[in-house]
């Protein structure tokens, strides 16, 4: 498995986001400090979605799943 299909597995399996949500993040939607992902609408991609809030819980000891 190469390393985006990686991320982009474990995005989905971690945030339980659908696949227009995670086709529209942005690295603007990702706040590291406060563990924090936001589904924001992109008018320009014509993507509303609904307003989500996702908090993860990251720790540098994480283990791979």
């Amino acid at each position: 498995m190469l390393a985006y299909e990686y991320a982009l597995f474990r995005t989905f399996l971690v945030t339980g986001f659908r696949e227009n949500e995670v086709r529209f993040l942005y690295w603007e939607d990702c706040d590291c400090k406060n563990s924090t992902i936001k589904v924001r609408p992109k008018p320009e991609y014509d993507f509303t979605g609904k307003p989500v809030l996702c908090h993860l819980l990251i720790s540098p000891s994480s283990q791979p799943i």
